[in-house]
């Protein structure tokens, strides 16, 4: 519903924008008449191109205007660096911007005015441009911008996002809030220049799986700030270096608005007559400003030296009046105090100050900073000196006692150059890196982004298949349609086992234990692994037998029943639903609800919202189970788990066959019965199975979403982290097996850049997980490539998957020698295989007559930084390490754990 709102809320502005576009136009026109706009490029605002567009791919940088577009020009030289073949285009909405950053843009990138928001503008321009993506700078949200770029497959990146406190309430508004909501919808990358502002975007509901915070990117100036010597301070301050300005009292006041110009001169007047050599350097946000106060001061007497006049500075000048743009930069090199404006009077919402940090000045500001508090509480929690905030009467006093006291007036210096250096590091590499991660623009390194987001598909290229290593396994369940060698070979190509997740499923609950055993050897055939099955009865026209034969007593008149091949969807023929009519002994009549045409085997019979009184276990399924685990080493799927007791059962029959004790019993919750009990089901069970299919017969259909609420279907299902996916009927009686585990194999392999945040940990937390959880964090905050842990249960390592590494885990199982009094052996493919069907895990089993080969000897020096070869060789194998990877490694020695980061060498 609101997702309609939207949609007739933007085509209300679109054709509002349309009918009023003569208007703009003939508004533009005034414009470029008053001086406003360019006057010769001044059509590039309808649209229309002054350039060629390059061939290739083309990135589209937009800013409303000069700040905005200075925060830009990293991530746009980062862009050019790392991709060659990346075209930039860059705009900016004021004339003013154009003529400052055309001469500080890199030469190879393309500068036009950008396109008003109206339909023929935005359309022209797009169809022209064909951009492969657009990154939009702060607040520049335009409805028939971003519709235009989603409705061509474009995609959307919002940098140093932010929408002001007023600009909240406006969209927040009934009217304009379902707008918004849509538009934000259509961006895949939200990157806010500080925490409140992700939240106020998460409040506008934009998706939470874009927003990211990076950083802010006013932190970053370009390079030569790093080194203020190698700053050209500009021919046209040479006159006044040669006038001897350095020897006398001197500070600026940046950024003024008009109306605050009052705050400065009363500041300076008063310590005019405190220092007879004070030069104030005033830079009025609007030059125009400049030369208005200019004439004022002059009437009065006062010298004043224009910049647009290019005035000499004189020994009686008093009043440096700089009335234009683009030369703060050379300016703050120049001065040891920059006082910064838009911050005196209230309403104004600040200025940005890192540029004047970054020159090493010491800074003052106002009260009025609007969302530079951020900023400016940053930098005082790095050092408290770096900034200082004063009222305009305060401003005079404090501005003398810098310059009276020029030990406390280089503090203050140092401090505002430090923060600088501590809020700038590393802003650029997060945000191009989550650029890349969403755009897949080419990239010389294989790392992970530091706390990277869930990957989206390919915007600027396809995504190139087996690039990534896939996480989630596949599990295939084996029958009729697909226990030939054939077909088996086909499917582990296809996916269902590429030697790093080798799992497949038998359903015993149907046929007998020859027909599986002929299937298991099928499945060694085509390649050496493990497996599990499923139950037929013939049927007629009238009678449905079934080998259960207390369902009479379970069932009453009017409870629903389904029977047939797996599940029943509503729309398929395969399965049929009856609606109990009558109750006569063991012998249930029903009324068929449904056509459907029931042939060969009937697999399942599930009566919905029904309490079953028989053993979970059946004599026959325990016979099965015990010819199945003495042929196999597997994990047991326990279908239909009601409560705990089913799995304690299970754990004590598999207790008495020797080493397969140990196997692994997973829970398949199919009923409400067992969601009732499912908390004591977790705590036995060493895995869950969530079986939609009967949960969705099973449940209310009211109660269907808060237990599938995100694990609706595949995709999701991979995207919030599942081990492993299940395929049932897909392949057991499916026509297309293959397809089917292909298909699954594509999926997977989008979300390779998954990140799940763990919110809560159970109390009190273990020794083991507690190194587990130290381990991913090390390896997400250190941007590892993988994560390796020696083991000998496989207990640790399934501990570090747990807490859903966006890296591959490398398990290492180490043997042990062990005896039952009468022989020797070795353990550890027992554990390797127990671990193949845990996410992102990937066993390895270490030859036992040579185990120190994989390990990490960290009590050794002269092994102290490598790993084992055999570990590397996989890893490099599986193409997620190379030369100058990190790589962090999780292992005993004697009775301490130890997590170490290792970067790798050639």
């Amino acid at each position: 519903m609101a997702g309609r709102r939207g949609e007739l809320a933007y085509r209300f502005y679109r054709v509002l924008t349309y009918a009023i576009s003569p208007l703009i136009r003939l508004h533009l026109r005034w414009r470029r008449f008053c001086g406003k706009e360019h006057p010769f490029r001044w059509r590039e605002r309808l649209g229309c191109p002054s350039a060629a567009r390059p061939a290739g791919r083309l990135l589209w940088f937009h800013a409303v205007s000069l700040g905005e577009g200075v925060t830009a020009i990293p991530v746009i030289k980062r862009c050019l660096e790392t991709s060659s073949d990346v075209n930039v285009l860059m705009t900016t909405t004021s004339a003013s911007a154009f003529e400052v950053l055309k001469f500080k843009l890199p030469s190879s990138v393309i500068y036009q005015l950008a396109p008003l928001d109206i339909p023929s503008s935005i359309d022209r321009f797009l169809k022209y441009w064909r951009p492969d993506a657009i990154v939009l700078m702060e607040g520049e949200i335009w409805p028939n911008l971003i519709m235009g770029a989603s409705r061509n497959g474009i995609a959307l990146a919002l940098l140093n996002a932010r929408v002001s406190e007023n600009s909240f309430k406006n969209w927040c508004h009934p009217l304009t809030f379902s707008l918004i909501e849509l538009m934000l919808s259509k961006f895949c990358l939200i990157l806010p220049l500080s925490n409140t502002q992700g939240i106020r975007f998460q409040l506008l509901q934009a998706p939470v799986s874009t927003i990211h915070y990076c950083g802010d990117l006013k932190c970053v100036l370009d390079r030569d700030y790093y080194d203020i010597s190698k700053r050209d301070i500009g021919y046209f301050l040479e006159d006044i270096r040669s006038s001897q300005l350095m020897q006398r009292k001197l500070w600026m006041a940046s950024s003024i608005h008009k109306g605050e110009e009052q705050v400065f001169l009363e500041a300076h007047n008063m310590l005019k007559h405190k220092y007879a050599n004070l030069v104030t350097i005033i830079v009025p946000r609007q030059p125009h400003n400049g030369r208005d106060i200019a004439l004022q001061l002059e009437k009065q007497g006062i010298s004043v030296a224009l910049r647009s006049r290019e005035d000499k500075m004189t020994h009686g000048t008093s009043i440096y009046m700089v009335d234009s743009l683009g030369e703060l930069r050379e300016l703050y090199g120049l001065t040891p105090i920059a006082v910064i404006g838009g911050s005196f009077t209230p309403g104004s919402a600040g200025h940005n100050i890192l540029e004047a940090a970054a020159a090493g000045c010491a800074i003052i500001t106002g009260h009025h900073v609007g969302h530079f508090s951020h900023i400016i509480s940053k930098m005082q929690r790095v050092n408290p000196l770096s900034v200082l905030q004063v009222s305009g009467e305060e401003l005079g006093g404090v501005i003398a006692m810098l310059l009276d006291d020029t030990r406390i007036m280089e503090a203050r210096r140092a401090a505002a150059r430090q923060a600088y250096l501590v809020l700038s590091k590393g802003v650029v590499d997060n945000v191009w890196e989550m650029l890349h991660l969403r755009f897949d623009l080419e990239m010389p390194s294989n790392n992970l982004l530091l706390e990277g987001p869930i990957r989206m598909a390919s915007i600027l290229e396809p995504a190139k298949e087996g690039f990534f290593l896939a996480m989630t396994k596949i599990v295939g369940t084996l029958g009729p349609r697909s226990r030939s060698v054939d077909v088996i070979s086909s499917c582990l190509k296809a996916g269902i086992s590429d030697n790093r997740k080798k799992m497949a499923r038998f359903d015993f609950s149907w046929d007998d234990a020859e027909y599986h055993q002929e299937t298991l050897e099928n499945l060694k055939a085509a390649v050496k692994s493990s497996v599990l099955s499923f139950a037929s009865q013939e049927a007629t026209s009238e009678v449905l037998p079934i080998n259960f034969s207390g369902l009479g007593k379970a069932v009453k008149q009017g409870d629903t029943i389904f029977l047939g091949q797996y599940l029943f969807t509503g729309s398929e023929t395969t399965s049929v639903w009856l609606e109990v009519n009558e109750v006569k002994g063991e012998d249930v009549v029903c009324v068929i609800k449904n056509s459907a045409t029931l042939a060969g085997s009937l697999f399942t019979l599930h009566a919905s919202e029904v309490r079953i009184d028989q053993p979970t276990l059946s004599d026959k399924d325990k016979h099965l189970l015990v010819h199945g685990a003495s042929r196999t080493e597997l994990t047991f799927c326990q279908s239909y788990t009601r409560h705990v007791e089913d799995i304690r059962a299970a754990r004590e029959l598999l207790s008495k066959l020797g080493d397969v004790g140990q196997t692994r019993i997973f829970a398949k919750i199919e009923t409400v019965e067992g969601l009732t009990h499912f908390d004591e089901i977790l705590k036995e069970a060493d895995g869950i199975i969530l079986s939609r299919g009967n949960l969705d017969i099973d449940l209310p259909p009211e109660k269907v979403v808060l237990f599938f609420r995100k694990a609706t279907d595949v995709v999701n299902a991979v995207l919030d982290g599942c081990d492993a996916i299940l395929l049932g009927a897909e392949t057991l009686r499916g026509q297309y097996p293959v397809k089917t585990i292909s298909t699954s194999e594509k999926v997977f392999n989008q979300d390779q850049f998954f990140k799940m945040t763990v919110n809560f940990v159970g109390e009190p937390m273990t020794h083991m997980e507690a190194v587990a959880s130290s381990a991913v964090r090390a390896a997400i905050k250190g941007k590892a490539s993988i994560i390796i842990c020696f083991t000998s249960s496989g207990r640790a390592a399934r501990l570090i998957a747990k807490y859903r590494p966006t890296m591959p885990v490398l398990s290492i199982v180490i043997p042990r020698l062990k005896t039952n009094q009468l022989r020797w052996s070795f353990s550890g493919a027992f554990e390797a295989r127990q671990s193949l069907i845990v996410r992102g895990l990937f066993p390895i089993l270490a030859d036992p007559q040579h185990p120190l080969h994989y390990t990490l000897l960290v009590e050794s020096k002269k092994r102290d930084e490598r790993v084992g070869s055999v570990a590397l060789d996989h890893g490099k194998a599986f193409g997620v390490i190379k030369s100058h990877d990190r790589v962090v490694v999780c292992q005993k020695v004697g009775d301490a754990s130890v997590v170490k980061i290792i970067e790798l060498e050639e």
